[in-house]
């Protein structure tokens, strides 16, 4: 598994959506720029972003990691947070989508900003799989919008 198998899934997923008009996801492409040493991609800010049914603004980055274990911070770059603290901060709904793809195949993991606010602050490098179990939503790959159906859970992606 590289990178990106993650990226498919949900832009599938976001296609259904935006036919059922349901939402409208987009992938946010990479910027590119030529330098004269070739192309060179430039600091981007998350994987997706979009509007969700009743005109709430949405935006995430998709992580998809092998370790079974826990969750690298170092995989969650500082100007994606910062990004996603903005949007959070303008009323959008913000979070990591993570899949663990060799602990569940056909689900991920909604994580809440406030989850690694709450690590990064107590200086760790990664949250411990079981941390995100308790803190995060464990939603299905092919409807990972499901969790807005949950007032609860929905909440912590506000605080």
């Amino acid at each position: 598994m590289k990178g990106n198998t993650l990226e498919k899934s949900v832009n599938k997923v976001n296609l259904r959506y935006r036919l059922e008009k349901s939402s409208l996801i987009l992938k946010v492409p990479t910027p590119i720029i030529l330098t004269s040493n070739g192309l060179h991609a430039e600091q981007s800010t998350v994987d997706f972003t979009g509007v969700i049914q009743g005109g709430k603004y949405i935006a995430f980055d998709a992580k998809e990691t092998k370790i079974k274990t826990r969750l690298d911070l170092k995989n969650l770059h500082k100007h994606q947070i910062d990004y996603l603290e903005m949007v959070k901060n303008l009323g959008g709904i913000v979070f990591f989508l993570v899949w663990f793809y060799e602990v569940h195949s056909k689900e991920a993991f909604i994580v809440p900003l406030s989850l690694i606010h709450k690590t990064v602050s107590s200086g760790k490098k990664s949250i411990p799989y079981k941390e995100l179990e308790e803190a995060s939503l464990l939603v299905p790959l092919d409807d990972y919008l499901t969790f807005l159906n949950n007032d609860e859970f929905t909440k912590k992606l506000f605080i």
